[in-house]
């Protein structure tokens, strides 16, 4: 191929014409979407690479992009408030760009808008068909169906090391001085940032290595900006979770933050405080269900034994009157029978009559044995329900000990300043705690 010298243009011009090619108004103003790469703020301009991928996340198409200073600080500014998360690398967007051509350093996209209504719609995309996922998968309520262990205080606890979440949260189950004992053992993990989910894996399966030795576990994190939270929003983690073989409870941010991991756990709390909290109620509504059970027992106790007296007395009273009727009934028997008899057989009939009447000697001697054997009985009975009354008791010298009305059945319940009631058979003395000494016993126990 000839070339003439004179039919040449130098690089500067060549790329003149090309962007006076690029630069028209069919390139301008045009609404694309893609996802950041790159993103880099310099001199209050943002610099960003955007790029398109297929589905097997092969990259089709690449550009770079420039947001002047004069309209990034209001695209970022209204992307966080409306998306809640940063304008940074690794989201997808919708751009509004024009191409840009420069003679010195080549093609380029300028970006005037950002719509985030498409950002907030993709977050809520993803978030659905994981969940879609899930359901299709027949696991998204295996961990949301697991029963609870009675008691349930044998707590594995996921969170950041030093965070203060886990601090609120111990600090709330640990601190409250109820008297309610929990075992814990902590498991650190990264909370934030791409490497958080297989962390969180990471501990949900050392404790699984273990799993007989707890009840449960939580997962907790304290507040943060928004997007500190997208790591949660992440398939392998949510799976972990909805297959995890132990009831999970996910306290994370603040009571309006949802995350994915929401949708999978067996409980839900807004804070790592209120897991704490969920936990004690749990643990108090059964030994409020101990109380009652206790509480029937005794009353069913009293009512048998109540029972039991008033039938002993309704015998007693019989009885007596029982064998006079008798012995009186046969009397008039006789009687007729001798009035109805002639003279003539009366000589045979006397006998019979005098045997009669020492039966009925006997008969009622007997009776009276028999009454006075039952008496004795009776008072046996009453003797002992009368000793195991509470009074009586109270006379043998044991004492009852009330706080605020309510009866005090350890040592462990009363705390140095609390104004305690006690009971003997013959008064009440009221006295204010300055001490209290747990049993050897106790003390072998707690250090356990």
């Amino acid at each position: 191929m000839s070339v003439t010298t004179d039919s040449y243009l130098t690089l500067s011009q060549f790329n003149s014409l090309v962007a006076s090619l690029v630069q028209v108004d069919a390139t301008s103003d045009i609404w694309v979407t893609a996802e950041i790469s790159d993103f880099n703020v310099r001199g209050g301009h943002c610099y960003l690479e955007l790029v398109e991928k297929d589905d097997r996340a092969a990259t089709v198409a690449r550009a770079r992009a420039i947001i002047w200073a004069n309209n990034f600080y209001r695209i970022k500014a209204a992307f966080e408030r409306e998306t809640g998360q940063a304008l940074q690398a690794g989201i997808k967007i919708m751009a509004l760009v024009s191409a840009s051509f420069h003679p010195a350093y080549g093609y380029s996209l300028l970006i005037s808008d950002i719509n985030p209504q498409f950002t907030v719609g993709q977050m809520v995309l993803q978030r659905r068909l994981i969940i879609e996922r899930l359901t299709s998968e027949g696991v998204i309520d295996m961990n949301r169906n697991l029963p609870w262990p009675v008691p349930a205080n044998r707590i594995a606890v996921i969170s950041a090391p030093g965070a203060a979440g886990y601090g609120d949260f111990l600090s709330q189950l640990l601190g409250g001085g109820r008297g309610l004992r929990f075992y814990v053992d902590f498991f650190p993990a990264v909370m934030q940032g791409q490497r958080a989910p297989s962390s969180i894996i990471a501990a949900l399966d050392m404790i699984s290595q273990n799993i007989d030795r707890y009840d449960c576990a939580v997962i907790i994190r304290g507040g943060g900006a928004t997007d500190d939270l997208a790591c949660f929003e992440d398939y392998e983690l949510a799976a972990n979770i909805a297959q995890f073989p132990l009831p999970v409870i996910i306290g994370i941010g603040h009571e309006r933050d949802i995350t994915l991991l929401d949708y999978v756990a067996n409980m839900r709390v807004k804070t790592p405080t209120a897991a704490a909290e969920w936990l004690l109620m749990r643990q108090e509504n059964l030994l409020g269900e101990l109380d009652r059970l206790s509480e029937s027992i005794v009353g069913a106790a009293a009512a048998a034994v109540m029972g039991s007296r008033v039938f002993i007395d309704r015998v007693a009273a019989l009885l007596p009157s029982a064998a006079r009727n008798a012995i009186d009934r046969s009397r008039e028997a006789i009687t007729r029978s001798t009035l109805g008899l002639s003279s003539a057989v009366n000589r045979r009939i006397k006998p019979e009559a005098t045997r009669l009447d020492i039966m009925a000697e006997k008969l009622k001697s007997a009776s009276t044995g028999a009454i006075t054997r039952n008496r004795a009985m009776i008072d046996s009975i009453d003797n002992l329900v009368t000793a195991l009354s509470p009074e009586a008791v109270l006379k043998r010298g044991y004492t009852i000990t009330r706080r605020g009305g309510t009866t005090v059945k350890n040592a462990k319940s009363i705390s140095r300043g609390d104004t305690i009631e006690t009971v003997f058979y013959d008064g009440t003395v009221t006295s204010k705690i300055t001490d209290t000494k747990p049993s050897d016993k106790n003390n072998n126990e707690s250090t356990r």
